[in-house]
């Protein structure tokens, strides 16, 4: 008879049979010593691939990719398991199909009562999914920061509950001017105004935000310079998922630009692209977790039971094997009577037969109880094995029956629920569970005493501590050998950082400003945010599962689609429609103007993109209002130009009919130089008032006709003294081309009056280039005539051309160089800074 204390050993293998028939998440292994598999459950066969009659015997190294098996990992793992118990390990396995799946592995050295080993047993468990899941996150959350820390037109940062900065952006560096080294770590309150400060504004504010989730402002703040600026601030509460607050997520823009310029102000509404690509829908957690284990009841005392059970039998066998030498014993003497007694041969023959027949029966009697000592030897060692798997899983492993009652605990869970075994057993599961969730249980109970299965359920369970943990459980129902549901099993995942993590990322996401759409490859929009709704006018829900398309204006929709397949061909982060005018449709039917930012972001389940949408209604409002000012203002200049000219020209008329009054020679070349240097100016006002832009005359064309004015006015023929223009493609800008005209005016004017006396034929060349790094300019004028005489200095000349030369010189900011004497010809070399380089010097003085 059993004691009360032991189950019937057929029971216990019937439950073990039972517990390892609802294991299918896990591949649940039992090894011999040397490695080779001697079990193999359904879980095995669903993650591996391999049918039990396919796998058995073989050794288990053949689950490892071969650079593993080369390095001889498989042989380290099973002598690690030996020497100390236990051997984990993350990493790659092999299924029968050849495809690698992401695994943790954990493997348990059994031994008997004796200390001996017999063998191991391992859980392997899929992580394919989760490393995914666990990649797309961090890459999610580096593209978060990145993007953040990238945006320079607004200062974005994040505040803990006090108000201390935690962390710091390209543009609070470029606003504010403290680099993140010298900011992060104090109290935002060092941007406020001593008097706002004083008032209490900062906390205030916080306060606010704290209470109604968010809050705005315009005012004053300060650089770390102590200048004021106008800002636009934006602080947003971010609570965790239980509602606590965790701090504050704060965006500032510099209005002081705006406030200068009222016609530009609606132009400075768009915050900061926060957020490059946040994926739409949190990725599931990995599938390997749905099964669970029911408690093992002690099996070690019904193994000694066993072996006493055997040492029985085999003194059964010893006392059936002096049974059979007495028999035999018997036939021999039979045998000696027969020869005796030939009258008794038939019944002796008859009772001959009897005897072996019951040696036989006594044999096969012998073999089936050898046969079932060793079925339960090794029924009881895998229960010990599935027993120290249950105890090495980092899960909560759980068993209660169908009214509720804890009925197993492994480690996992005293981890992360904080009750001892003593503590738990035998209460009710409803422990676990908060009292606003209350009918939930009785709610998962109904649905498994129906045979259901309920899987990656999120919810939230209490710890003993009273804190609340948020978990994801998987649940299912165990039956017996008949198919009744008699108990229920259950995983229990700790996902409280996970939900944390995405929480703040969805606030951060939500207090962006701009419209942000995430759609999949379908173009079906899967995520928006709170501005999206704003902005377009619609409900979430009216626009989740809906195509893209929905927010584009009929004209456009058509095309959409191919533009749609040619950027998921090549995704990368880009403006879309570069050069095109873009435009969404709201709600209602109408119709606004829009900028589009589109990032492509790689999920487990393919690429899916985030469209930041900006609307640049007013932008757009107050860019027609600067271009028709602008075009008014164009009119007028081009009409002052134009009268300029006018001016010019009539001051060059009388110049000329003064003249002809005037009987010195010298007076006379006097107003000539004059009129040509009032020419000079005429051109260039003419040269505006023609050109494109009135900002900047093409110095090339201009300089031709100069010349060609020059050459009429002194009547030189161009055809003997030769005008060689080197101008490259040159825009000059009027305050730098009138200095260069006259200057040009004066030496090539000099050239035509002395440099070519007594001579019939000559050369003029006058030459503007850019220096090979673009930041000077230099022109030259030169001729070959009778040259410089000896000793001549530029700079010391007494006519009034030269000294006009240098005084224009000094006008551009330029090295005038003294020509060379001594040689044939004259050379004037004059080097200044571009216009561009003048104005970046004159901006920084």
């Amino acid at each position: 008879m059993l004691s009360p204390h032991h189950e019937d050993p057929h029971r216990a293998e019937e439950r073990f049979r039972l517990f390892a028939s609802t294991v299918v998440d896990y591949a649940i292994v039992m090894l011999d010593p040397e490695g080779r598999v001697v079990s193999w459950n359904a879980g095995a066969e669903r993650l591996k691939g391999y049918r039990s009659e396919e796998i058995l015997g073989s050794h288990f190294s053949q689950f490892y990719p071969k650079g593993d098996i080369e390095a001889g990992k498989p042989e380290r793992e099973l002598k690690i398991a030996k020497e100390t118990g236990r051997s984990e390990d993350l990493g790659w396995r092999v299924r029968k199909d050849g495809s690698r799946f992401w695994a943790n592995a954990v493997i348990g050295a059994i031994r008997d009562s004796d200390g001996r080993l017999v063998g191991f047993g391992k859980v392997i468990r899929d992580l394919t999914e989760r490393m995914h899941a666990d990649a797309a996150l961090r890459e999610s959350e580096e593209k978060l920061r990145l993007l953040v820390e990238s945006v320079k037109d607004y200062a974005i940062f994040i505040l803990d509950t006090k108000g201390t900065v935690l962390s710091w952006n390209a543009g609070g560096e470029r606003i504010k001017g403290y680099p993140a080294d010298e900011i992060i770590g104090q109290h935002f309150s060092k941007f406020y105004t001593e008097e706002d400060v004083n008032h209490g504004k900062p906390q205030h504010e916080l306060d606010v935000a704290a209470r109604v989730g968010r809050f705005e402002d315009e005012g004053w703040r300060v650089r770390k310079d102590g200048s004021r600026f106008s800002a636009n601030i934006i602080i947003s509460a971010i609570r965790d998922n239980t509602g606590n607050l965790i701090g504050f997520s704060k965006i500032t823009r510099d209005l002081t630009e705006s406030k200068q310029v009222q016609s530009l102000e609606d132009m400075q509404r768009a915050a900061v692209n926060i957020l490059e690509d946040f994926a739409t829908e949190r990725l599931r957690l990995e599938e390997n977790q749905r099964a669970t284990f029911n408690i093992l009841d002690d099996f070690a005392q019904e193994r000694l039971k066993s072996e006493s059970t055997q040492h029985a039998t085999f003194n059964i066998l010893e006392d059936f094997a002096s049974e059979k030498s007495k028999i035999e014993d018997t036939q021999a003497a039979t045998f000696n009577i027969l020869e005796d007694f030939s009258a008794e041969r038939e019944k002796m023959e008859d009772l001959q037969r009897a005897a072996f027949n019951i040696l036989e029966d006594l044999n096969s009697e012998k073999e089936k109880l050898k046969l079932e000592v060793r079925e339960r030897e090794r029924a009881e060692g895998e229960l010990a094995k599935l027993a120290a798997i249950v105890t090495f899983s980092d899960d909560a492993i759980i068993g209660k029956t169908l009214d509720g009652k804890v009925t197993s605990w492994n480690e996992g869970a005293q981890r992360i629920f904080g009750y001892a075994n003593d503590e738990i057993l035998g209460k009710p599961i409803s422990l676990l569970v908060p009292s606003s969730l209350a009918d939930e249980e009785a709610h998962i109970l109904e649905r498994l005493k129906h045979g259901e299965r309920i899987e990656h359920y999120e919810t939230a369970r209490i710890r003993k501590d009273g804190t609340i943990v948020e978990m994801s459980i998987t649940v299912s129902p165990i039956k017996d050998a008949s198919g009744n549901i008699v108990g229920a099993s259950k995983i229990a995942r700790d996902i409280t950082a996970q939900k944390r993590a995405e929480e703040n990322l969805r606030g951060l996401v939500e207090s962006a400003p701009d419209a942000m759409v995430i759609t999949d490859r379908a173009g079906k929009i899967v995520l928006i945010n709170a501005q999206t709704e704003e902005v377009f006018r619609y409900q979430r829900n009216e626009l989740l599962g809906q195509y893209v398309e929905a927010l584009i204006p009929e004209r456009f929709r058509q095309k959409h689609p191919a533009h749609r397949n040619n950027y998921f061909a090549n995704p990368k982060a880009r403006p879309m429609g570069s050069g095109m005018e873009l435009y969404g449709l709201r709600k209602d039917g109408s119709e606004f103007p829009v900028e589009i930012s589109l990032s492509p972001l790689q999920t487990p389940a393919g690429v899916i993109i985030s469209s930041t949408i900006r609307d640049i209604t007013s932008r757009k409002n107050a860019q027609k209002q600067v271009e028709a000012s602008l075009r008014e203002k164009e009119v007028l200049l081009r009409e002052i130009h134009h009268r300029v000219k006018n001016n010019l020209n009539i001051i060059s008329s009388l110049l000329d009919l003064q003249s002809t009054h005037v009987a010195d020679p010298e007076l006379h070349e006097a107003f000539a130089e004059s009129k040509n240097r009032i020419i000079s100016m005429v051109l260039i006002h003419e040269k505006l008032y023609q050109s494109k832009s009135i900002a900047e005359i093409d110095f090339h064309s201009y300089v031709r006709e100069l010349v060609l004015n020059l050459y009429h006015s002194y009547g030189v023929d161009p055809s003997k003294f030769e005008p060689v223009l080197q101008t490259e493609s040159i825009s000059l800008p009027i305050d730098t081309a009138v200095p260069c005209s006259l200057i040009i005016n004066e030496l090539v004017s000099n050239s035509l009056k002395h440099a070519f006396k007594g001579r019939k034929t000559g050369k003029v060349c006058i030459s503007m280039r850019q220096s090979p790094n673009g930041e000077n300019l230099e022109l030259a004028v030169s001729d070959d005539g009778v040259g410089i005489p000896s000793g001549f200095d530029v700079t010391k000349a007494r006519s009034l051309g030269l000294k006009l030369v240098t005084m224009l010189s000094r006008q551009l900011d330029a090295e005038l160089m003294s020509p060379p004497t001594g040689i044939a010809g004259t050379h004037y070399q004059i080097r200044f800074p571009s216009p561009e380089r003048a104005a970046a010097v004159g901006g920084q003085q």
